[in-house]
C-alpha cells in the first residue's frame, strides 16, 4: 500500500532503475536505446503528418496522422508526454511552415518551436485524463500491478474520452488564434480545403469544428484497434461504436452540403463583373530604383486590357506599387495618380487598389502609416478606404520593439511600424454591393470577415501579395486557409494575389474555373474577370452571428471534465489518508 498513490509510469520507472543497477543487466542500454526509438518515431511521424498540407495536400493523411503520437504518449507521466508531444508538433510544425525560410532561415525553427508549445500541453493532458476515465479510484489504490491488470474499453468511457480530448484540441487551437497576436495558420481543418462536402460545418462551428471531427476519429480509430485486439485474445469481437459514431459525424456532416444560401432565388441579387490583377512583381524590403516604375506600368498595361472588357470594378494587389499613392512629392506616386485617374476618367470605371497610405494627427510631425485598400471612385477620387487592422508581427511592426535585442530587430525590421486600422468598413465597390476586405494575413482570422459581414458585406474581398515567397508553398498554404472565410459567411470571396492564386471562390468554398492566363496553383501576370450575382440582403450564418459558440461548447466540456478528473483525485487522496 506505500506506492498505491503512484501512477503506473512512476512505478515502472522505478522498477527499470532497480533492475539496471544489478550486475550484469542491459536495461540502461535497452532504455537509452527505446528513447532513441521512440525520439526517431516522433520526428518521422510528425514530419508524415505535414503532408496534409499543400503542397502534397494528402488530405487523408489527417484522419490517421494522430495516431502514432497518441499511441505513444497516452501511458506516460505528464512530463514525458509533454516531451514527446513538443518533439512531434515541432517537426510537424518546422515541415508544415518550412517555407518561411524565405524570410529568413532561423524562422521555421522559431515558428515551430512556439506552435510545438500549445500541441505539447495537449499532449500533455491526454495520460492524465486517460487515467481518470479508464482507471477507477478503487483500482489505483490496489497498486500497479493491479492497474496493469485492469483493462475497461466501455462504449461509454472510450466516448468521453475522445469527445473529451476532441475538444481540448479545438479549445487549445482557440488559444493559439488570439496568443500573443495570432496564428490560425494551418489548423487541421486547413487539410480539408478541396474537401467541399466536410467542410460546410464551418457555417456553424467555424473551422474548429473540422478540426474536432478529424481528432474524433483518429482517437476512435486508435482504441478500435485496442478493442479489436483485446477481442482477439479473448476469442469475440468488439464493436467499434466510438469509430461508428466517428464514421456517423462525417456522414452528418456531409449532409449539410445541401442547400446554399446563394441558391435562394427568391432573394435579390445584383450582377457584379469583377477584374482582377495579377501583375506578378518581385518583392524585396526597400524597392531600387527603377521597381516601382516597372510595378506601375506592369499594373497599369495589364489594366487597360481588363478595362476593354467593361467591368464594373477593377482590384488591385496588397501594395501593388510599393509608392504611398498620395504621396505630393514622389515622382513615381505623382505619376501613378496621373495614370491611373486618366485611365478612370476615359473609363469611368472604378478601381480598388492596394497601396501605403499616412495620416497626420493634429499637433504631430510624425505620420500615422496604414496599409490600406483605397477605393478611387469614378471621378478619380478617393471614394473610401479600408485599414488594415491585423498587423503581421515582425513584418509590419515588431512586437515589444524595446525589449528585443538589437542584433534581432535588425535581422527582421522591415524599417516601419504600420499603424492598425480601427474599424471593419465594407467599401461599396457598386450600388448595393458592399465588399468585406482583408488585406493579406488578415484572411486568416474569421472575426475579420464576420465583423465586415455584420457591418453589411455581402461579398468577400482579399488582396494580397505572397511574392516574398517566390519558391516555396506559402501561397498555396495561405489559399487554403483563405477560403473558409467564403464557408463560415457563406459569401462570395474574390481573391486577387500579386503572384498567384487570384482566383473566385465560391460560397461553398469551392473554386471557380477562370479565364486568367495563369492557373490558380501558378505564378504568372494576367487578369481576370469574374462574374457573380450578390444577394442584395443576404442573412448572417449562425457562425457570422454567435461566432465562437462552438469553441464555448468545448470549454465546458474541458471544465465538466477538469472538475470530474479533481473529484476522483480528491477521492484518491482521501482514501490513502484514511
Amino acid at each position: 500500500m506505500q506506492n498505491s498513490d503512484k501512477t503506473p509510469q512512476e512505478l515502472r520507472k522505478e522498477e527499470v532503475e532497480r533492475l539496471k543497477n544489478q550486475p550484469g543487466n542491459n536495461a540502461f542500454i535497452v532504455s537509452r536505446k527505446r528513447k532513441l526509438l521512440n525520439f526517431l518515431f516522433l520526428v518521422i511521424s510528425g514530419a508524415f503528418a505535414s503532408l496534409m498540407f499543400p503542397p502534397h495536400n494528402f488530405h487523408i493523411t489527417a484522419w490517421i496522422s494522430i495516431i502514432p503520437l497518441f499511441y505513444i504518449i497516452r501511458n506516460m507521466q505528464k512530463w514525458e508526454a509533454l516531451r514527446a508531444g513538443f518533439i512531434w508538433a515541432f517537426s510537424w510544425h518546422f515541415c508544415s511552415f518550412f517555407w518561411i525560410r524565405e524570410i529568413e532561415f532561423v524562422l521555421p525553427f522559431v515558428l515551430a518551436a512556439i506552435l510545438a508549445s500549445f500541441n505539447a500541453v495537449w499532449a500533455m493532458a491526454v495520460p492524465c485524463i486517460k487515467q481518470y476515465i479508464f482507471i477507477p479510484v478503487k483500482v489505483q489504490l490496489q497498486g500497479y500491478e493491479e492497474m496493469e491488470k485492469y483493462v475497461d474499453i466501455s462504449h461509454k468511457k472510450q466516448i468521453i474520452f475522445t469527445v473529451v480530448i476532441s475538444a481540448l484540441w479545438c479549445f487549445i487551437e482557440w488559444v493559439r488564434s488570439w496568443f500573443a497576436t495570432g496564428m490560425p495558420w494551418n489548423f487541421l481543418a486547413a487539410s480539408q480545403w478541396q474537401n467541399i462536402s466536410l467542410i460546410q460545418i464551418v457555417e456553424y462551428t467555424g473551422m474548429y469544428g473540422v478540426s474536432f471531427i478529424i481528432i474524433f476519429f483518429n482517437i476512435a480509430l486508435a482504441l478500435a484497434f485496442d478493442g479489436w485486439k483485446q477481442g482477439f485474445k479473448q476469442g469475440r469481437y468488439k464493436r467499434p461504436v466510438t469509430l461508428i459514431i466517428a464514421f456517423g459525424l462525417i456522414v452528418l456532416t456531409s449532409l449539410t452540403y445541401s442547400k446554399r444560401l446563394i441558391k435562394d432565388t427568391k432573394a435579390e441579387k445584383i450582377p457584379l463583373r469583377a477584374s482582377v490583377i495579377q501583375g506578378n512583381i518581385k518583392q524585396c524590403r526597400i524597392p531600387k530604383e527603377g521597381e516601382a516604375e516597372n510595378a506601375l506600368n506592369t499594373y497599369m498595361g495589364l489594366s487597360s486590357l481588363a478595362v476593354i472588357t467593361k467591368p464594373d470594378i477593377v482590384i488591385w494587389s496588397e501594395t501593388a506599387v510599393p509608392v504611398f499613392y498620395r504621396d505630393a512629392n514622389h515622382p513615381v506616386a505623382r505619376d501613378y495618380r496621373n495614370r491611373l485617374t486618366g485611365l478612370i476618367d476615359k473609363t469611368k470605371i472604378p478601381f480598388l487598389i492596394g497601396t501605403i497610405d499616412f495620416f497626420f494627427q493634429k499637433d504631430s510631425k510624425d505620420a500615422l502609416i496604414f496599409n490600406s485598400a483605397m477605393l478611387i471612385g469614378k471621378d478619380g477620387q478617393i471614394k473610401d478606404k479600408y485599414d488594415k487592422e491585423h498587423r503581421v508581427p515582425f513584418g509590419e511592426y515588431i512586437p515589444l520593439r524595446s525589449l528585443l535585442p538589437n542584433f534581432f530587430v535588425n535581422m527582421v525590421d522591415m524599417g516601419r511600424d504600420l499603424t492598425p486600422g480601427n474599424k471593419f468598413n465594407p467599401l461599396e465597390i457598386k450600388k448595393d454591393v458592399f465588399a468585406g476586405i482583408s488585406i493579406c494575413f488578415e484572411d486568416v482570422f474569421p472575426y475579420i470577415s464576420r465583423e465586415a459581414c455584420k457591418n453589411g458585406a455581402n461579398v468577400l474581398v482579399v488582396i494580397t501579395n505572397d511574392a516574398w515567397y517566390p519558391e516555396s508553398s506559402e501561397s498555396e498554404q495561405h489559399l487554403a486557409n483563405s477560403i473558409f472565410r467564403a464557408v463560415e459567411n457563406q459569401r462570395y470571396l474574390i481573391r486577387c494575389g500579386n503572384d498567384s492564386n487570384s482566383v473566385l471562390i465560391n460560397p461553398d468554398g469551392s473554386i471557380s474555373p477562370d479565364n486568367m492566363i495563369t492557373k490558380p496553383k501558378e505564378k504568372g501576370s494576367g487578369f481576370a474577370n469574374f462574374e457573380i450575382e450578390v444577394l442584395k440582403n443576404p442573412k448572417l450564418t449562425f457562425y457570422t452571428k454567435y461566432g465562437e459558440i462552438f469553441i464555448l461548447i468545448c470549454f465546458i466540456i474541458c471544465l465538466f471534465a477538469q472538475v470530474a478528473i479533481f473529484m476522483k483525485w480528491r477521492e484518491k487522496r482521501a482514501s490513502l489518508i484514511d
